[in-house]
C-alpha cells in the first residue's frame, strides 16, 4: 500500500511540474505585436476641369497617395487617380488615358520576353513613386487649354467683323 501512496504521490507531483512547465512556457512566448496603426486621410475627393481648383486638389490627392495607398502598384494608384477625374475635360481625358493603359498592359501580358541585350519594353502603367509632375502637368494642362480655347471661339463668335474667319482645328 506504500508503493501505491509513493506511486500516487509521484503522479501527483509530476502534473503540478508539467503544469509549471507549459506555465513557464506560455509566459516565454513572445506576445503578438498588435497590428500597426493605419494612418485615415480624407478622400480628396474628385477633380471637375477647374483650374481654379486643381492646385488644392493636387496637394490632398498626393498625400492621399503616400498615405493609403502605400504600397500598391503603379496600375492601382493610376486607376485611383484618374477614376477621380471627372467634367466633360478631365474626366474624357482620363477615360481615354486609362483605356490605353488598359490596352498597353493586355498586349505587354501577351508579349513574348525581351532577349538579352534589347531594352526592356516600357511600362503599361505610369510611375508613381516619382514627383507625379507630368500628370500634374497634364491634368492641369487640359483644364486650361479648354478654358483657353473656348474663351477665343466666344470673342471671335461675339465680333461680327471676325465672323468670316474659320478655325482650323486638326
Amino acid at each position: 500500500m506504500a508503493d501505491l501512496q509513493q506511486l500516487l504521490a509521484q503522479l501527483i507531483q509530476g502534473q503540478i511540474d508539467l503544469q509549471n512547465h507549459l506555465a513557464a512556457i506560455v509566459a516565454a512566448q513572445p506576445q503578438p505585436a498588435l497590428p500597426p496603426r493605419k494612418k485615415v486621410v480624407a478622400d480628396p475627393g474628385s477633380y471637375d476641369s477647374s483650374p481654379q481648383k486643381f492646385h488644392e486638389w493636387w496637394s490632398k490627392i498626393k498625400v492621399w497617395i503616400q498615405i493609403s495607398m502605400e504600397g500598391a502598384m503603379d496600375a492601382q494608384v493610376t486607376a485611383a487617380v484618374l477614376l477621380r477625374l471627372t467634367g466633360p475635360k478631365a474626366g474624357q481625358w482620363a477615360q481615354v488615358r486609362l483605356d490605353s493603359c488598359m490596352v498597353a498592359a493586355h498586349a505587354l501580358a501577351n508579349t513574348p520576353p525581351v532577349p538579352a541585350g534589347q531594352p526592356p519594353h516600357l511600362p503599361a502603367w505610369p510611375a508613381w513613386h516619382g514627383d507625379h509632375t507630368y500628370y500634374a502637368d497634364r491634368i492641369k494642362y487640359i483644364g486650361n487649354h479648354v478654358l483657353h480655347l473656348s474663351k477665343q471661339i466666344l470673342s471671335q463668335v461675339a465680333e461680327p467683323s471676325l465672323s468670316h474667319v474659320h478655325l482650323n482645328v486638326g
